[in-house]
């Protein structure tokens, strides 16, 4: 589990699966699911070089089996840069075994580039196991393809413009949870970081 943890890292990388929290996600079959909570990123990376790619600003992909225990954000922020080639997100690269299982009261504001498969949340799933958006996530990224897309990127997050989400209550936005605070003239963020 990672909980409360702020990054604004600047990554530079020319290897596959590079994320500002974990690169590779290889929990043992026997582990329990992994949790990403209250967590933000606020950095950049930057992926050059890469036949897989697999960039996140989370996490960049995992490896192993479909055995393996499933990854959940809970209440995460993620507001950096992520440049990378193929399988490119603001949150999970790559989920080929479950490292994206569930998105709850999740924000994608930041940028993302790529030449392929570009999300703001998941770069691309090649998995049986279909994450799980709560209708409580939402986007108001820049989201650049550089290259003709000729793939399916999946991603189920709501879009709201930046202006949108300035003037929302965050008691609408994310019910139940206590984890976020309005800015005034800005987006909301999670409490207790800045």
């Amino acid at each position: 589990k990672i909980e409360k943890v702020y990054t604004n890292a600047v990554i530079n990388s020319s290897s596959n699966y590079v994320g500002g929290f974990v690169g590779t996600v290889f929990p043992s079959p026997s582990s329990a699911e992994q949790i990403i909570k209250n967590c933000w990123f606020d950095g950049t990376i930057t992926q050059t070089t890469g036949e897989r790619g697999a960039v996140g600003g989370f996490i960049g992909g995992d490896t192993g089996s479909t055995d393996r225990p499933n990854v959940s954000f809970l209440d995460c922020l993620s507001t950096g840069t992520v440049t990378g080639t193929t399988r490119v997100s603001g949150f999970v690269g790559w989920s080929a075994y479950g490292a994206a299982r569930k998105f709850e009261n999740c924000l994608m504001v930041g940028t993302v580039n790529g030449d392929a498969k570009v999300a703001s949340f998941i770069g691309e799933v090649a998995t049986s196991k279909i994450p799980t958006f709560t209708n409580t996530n939402y986007t108001t990224g820049d989201v650049v393809l550089t290259t003709t897309r000729t793939d399916i990127v999946y991603d189920d997050s709501i879009f709201k413009t930046a202006d949108e989400l300035k003037g929302a209550s965050v008691a609408t936005l994310f019910p139940g949870s206590t984890a976020w605070e309005a800015v005034d003239g800005g987006t909301p963020v999670l409490k207790g970081f800045k």
